[in-house]
């Protein structure tokens, strides 16, 4: 996976979710490393939120920063939940094979739908700008949602 963020907004969020820990303001996200672990995407989802929800039309550009680092953690919790499959449906067969790939399609162009969102951040009005933010949480709300399901029914397995 080639990630869409610089080393240094890397760092940046590193810090920020420390500085969030340490206060008792944000919930613990998941390693920013990936290594394999089941990132909560739920609660990266809302840490984002949060931030995106506070930022007015003026800061647009942080805004979609915040959001392209959220794309970034839908493609790490994707390939978390890949690798888990990958493990498991070595004993199951192909069924399980086209079921997961169908399942990741659908992640897929749920992130994409909230990558489109967070791009209209930056074409927003002033008067648009909280009906755009509010599609960038409605966009990865229905992410989590399917993200949610398909870790369900890779338990079930």
């Amino acid at each position: 996976m080639i990630s869409t963020r610089a080393p240094w907004k890397k760092q940046a969020a590193s810090l920020i979710t420390a500085l969030a820990l340490l206060t008792g303001g944000g919930a613990a996200l998941a390693d920013d490393q990936g290594g394999g672990q089941d990132p909560d995407i739920g609660e990266r989802a809302e840490y984002s939120w949060q931030q995106i929800k506070e930022f007015s039309a003026e800061k647009s550009e942080a805004a979609r920063e915040t959001g392209s680092a959220l794309l970034d953690d839908m493609d790490e919790a994707i390939s978390a939940l890949e690798q888990k499959r990958k493990s498991a449906s070595e004993s199951a067969g192909e069924t399980a094979d086209d079921a997961w790939s169908a399942t990741r399609e659908r992640l897929q162009a749920l992130k994409e739908a909230t990558g489109e969102k967070v791009d209209a951040l930056g074409d927003a009005s002033a008067d648009a700008w909280d009906g755009a933010k509010q599609g960038v949480r409605d966009a990865s709300n229905s992410f989590v949602e399917a993200y949610e399901e398909a870790k369900r029914e890779f338990s079930e397995d």
